[in-house]
């Protein structure tokens, strides 16, 4: 759509970024010329990877997608990308995954990368966020614009049934994260 205001257009498959595969969760870099997202296809690293696809402009088309490649992505399933930008030049992306080295079932991890140039950036090999993960499965993430909120979907014990959402809160974006409250 052109503005806020305007109603939306009629949804368009984004056949560059889709396959026979499982393609979903996606989301977009502050610029939104960046999309991170999770697939099932071929040429992954493992049995569920995170790719990502770039664009000049609004305006323009998606290109092909890429995987991010074997140090961010392992055998394993990874899901659910959520991006976070900071003032300091750090860009994180968190992320679920069933990986070796994990606390529970899925577990949230981070990637980080210092390349403001979200077109050629390497990000780096993902670290487990312990205070985040439990011995059940959390995955899922959204991370609030300014990095001091992160929200994830659990089973966890306390909940109240099923996949609940649970935050965490920090004061500064460079503390670690509060338990999570449901």
């Amino acid at each position: 759509r052109e503005s806020t205001s305007d109603p939306w257009g009629t949804p368009e498959n984004l056949a560059a970024l889709n396959s026979a595969a499982a393609d979903s969760l996606s989301v977009l870099s502050t610029s939104e010329e960046v999309m991170f997202f999770h697939s099932t296809r071929a040429g992954g690293c493992g049995s569920g990877d995170l790719w990502v696809s770039r664009k000049s402009s609004f305006r323009d088309t998606w290109r092909p997608p890429e995987n991010m490649g074997c140090a961010v992505n392992s055998t394993a399933f990874e899901n659910a990308p959520a991006f976070y930008a900071h003032d300091s030049d750090l860009t994180y992306l968190y992320f679920g995954s069933n990986r070796a080295g994990g606390v529970g079932d899925f577990d949230v991890w981070v990637t980080t990368t210092t390349d403001q140039d979200l077109e050629t950036a390497v990000f780096t090999e993902p670290v487990n966020v312990t205070e985040l993960n439990s011995v059940a499965r959390d995955t899922r993430t959204f991370v609030r614009k300014d990095g001091r909120e992160i929200y994830i979907t659990t089973d966890r014990t306390g909940g109240v049934g099923g996949l609940d959402m649970w935050v965490s809160t920090r004061d500064d974006n460079k503390q670690p994260w509060s338990t999570q409250t449901n």
